[in-house]
């Protein structure tokens, strides 16, 4: 009985690693293309955080109706790249880029949904710490902005 058990367990373990050994890696063409969307988002969100940026810096410019409408804009555009980056493939197995991703996306929804609800000094607040992502992200290896 407790050979049939070894048997069974080693047969297990074994029938794992090959499992696990013929899974489909990922060819050097979607490798390149999961790059390259990733670099499109990411540029896309530094045009959005450049647009943005003054006006969260500059709590008059913020709070002033008339920007209002901008500021929405930039910020429904930013919750969305986030939530893009949060859920796509990373270039990198580096878990902190997952973990980071999600809470960069969790925050952003939570300082749109603010600003929706009127609460335009919070969102600020939330928008002005989301700079924390992008450094913790951009300074895990030597070579900055050209790794993401």
């Amino acid at each position: 009985m407790k050979n049939i058990i070894k048997k069974s367990v080693i047969f297990g373990m074994l029938l794992s690693v090959i499992v696990l050994g013929c899974a489909q890696k990922e060819t050097p063409e979607q490798k390149a293309e999961n790059l390259s969307s990733w670099k499109v988002r990411m540029n896309r969100l530094s045009s959005t955080l450049a647009d943005l940026m003054p006006m969260v810096v500059d709590a008059e410019k913020f709070n002033n109706p008339r920007n209002h409408a901008r500021i929405k804009n930039d910020l429904l555009e930013f919750t969305k790249l986030s939530h893009d980056i949060s859920m796509n493939k990373k270039p990198e197995a580096d878990p902190s880029l997952d973990f980071v991703s999600r809470k960069f996306s969790t925050d952003m929804k939570d300082a749109y949904a603010q600003f929706e609800q009127g609460n335009a000094s919070y969102a600020r607040y939330m928008v002005q710490n989301t700079t924390n992502y992008c450094i913790s992200c951009h300074t895990r290896t030597n070579e900055g902005r050209t790794n993401l």
